[in-house]
């Protein structure tokens, strides 16, 4: 399938010892499925997943959990929309800005690595 998903689901773990065990946990979670792990310059991973409710409703649970044991501020996660707005040479997700952690996830995703292309066309099979 050539089609890229309309929307994806970006995770952030902060790079941190204090948040070790959260990205221990989420990443056994993401084996499950497929997924894309970038690092940018700003000392978080994300995490990018297919957009389904089942991922959606087990983030929350994760967070919910982790919540009420330890403040979990290095955990972000929100739905990116395919950008056909604003075309880039590159493919483009970006986050609504009216978000509730706008301010603590990148603005957009910008996707340049073929392979990473080829797991994102897998996210949009039915």
């Amino acid at each position: 399938m050539t089609k890229l998903p309309k929307t994806i689901i970006v995770v952030a773990i902060k790079h941190s010892n204090k948040y070790s065990h959260l990205r221990k946990i989420c990443k056994e979670f993401f084996e499950g499925f497929p997924y894309i792990e970038i690092t940018l310059d700003d000392g978080k991973d994300y995490y990018i997943l297919p957009s389904s409710e089942i991922i959606k409703s087990t983030l929350d649970s994760i967070y919910d959990a982790l919540d009420t044991i330890v403040n979990i501020a290095g955990f972000h996660c929100e739905t990116y929309v395919y950008d056909t707005v604003n075309p880039r040479i590159w493919d483009t997700y970006t986050i609504d800005i009216n978000t509730l952690y706008d301010d603590e996830l990148p603005e957009y995703v910008t996707i340049f690595d073929p392979n990473d292309i080829e797991v994102l066309k897998v996210f949009s099979e039915d």
